[in-house]
């Protein structure tokens, strides 16, 4: 049980299910492996970031769990829980299938943001760790370019689905939503156990529905 609290291991233990499935996705549409980890690595690892920045004995993986008191001094204090919630939204969208670039190019500026403050306050080693971040997040853009050079080109028709499709991604969305809502319950109550078990289990559950819901990854 100590191992439960060990963040290192939770990460382990949570993209082993990750690993195993990509094995049986299309191999016409999966992603490189590196590419799928990177994924991995940089979602996990901000979404427990996150997490223990909102949720009181939540295992924490980098950063101060205490952000907001740290930051409190400086005048900061919105800005720490803003990245909190910064960094377990980005981070779970870069573990589902249909998001993930939104991740990769909704983390760039938050990165930028985070490696400019903790340079300006004069953080040891904490700009170079989140500099090597942004790196990953940049080979995660550079993969996925040909996406994301089709908002530069001129519009064209929609295909056939696109509305079936939007609104699929709408309803789920909206599910997120309520899980990001009843985050904000368990970290207003000040209550992790049960309540977090709940939280973790509705996203590992908007993961498995986004994933079954197109049969493969991009």
């Amino acid at each position: 049980m100590l191992l439960l609290h060990f963040p290192p291991f939770l990460m382990l233990l949570a993209f082993a299910p990750a690993a195993i499935a990509y094995r049986f996705l299309d191999p016409a549409r999966r992603p490189p492996f590196l590419i799928y980890g990177i994924r991995w690595f940089l979602g996990l690892l901000f979404v427990f970031s996150g997490l223990a920045k909102l949720i009181p004995r939540f295992p924490n993986t980098m950063g101060p769990p205490n952000l907001e008191a740290t930051l409190a001094p400086h005048g900061l204090a919105a800005y720490g829980r803003f990245i909190a919630v910064a960094e377990v939204g980005t981070g779970f969208l870069l573990l589902t299938r249909r998001f993930a670039t939104l991740g990769a190019l909704m983390l760039v500026p938050i990165l930028v943001s985070i490696l400019v403050v903790t340079w300006s306050l004069a953080w040891r080693g904490t700009p170079y760790v989140v500099a090597v971040f942004l790196g990953l997040a940049g080979v995660l853009l550079v993969y996925d370019w040909p996406k994301l050079a089709g908002l530069l080109e001129d519009r064209r028709p929609a295909p056939a689905g696109t509305g079936r499709r939007l609104a699929a991604a709408l309803g789920w969305l909206a599910g997120l939503g309520v899980v990001a809502a009843g985050l904000g319950v368990v970290r207003l109550a000040g209550a992790g156990g049960a309540g977090t078990w709940v939280v973790l289990g509705a996203l590992v559950a908007l993961i498995v529905l986004d994933y079954r819901a197109a049969g493969r990854p991009d």
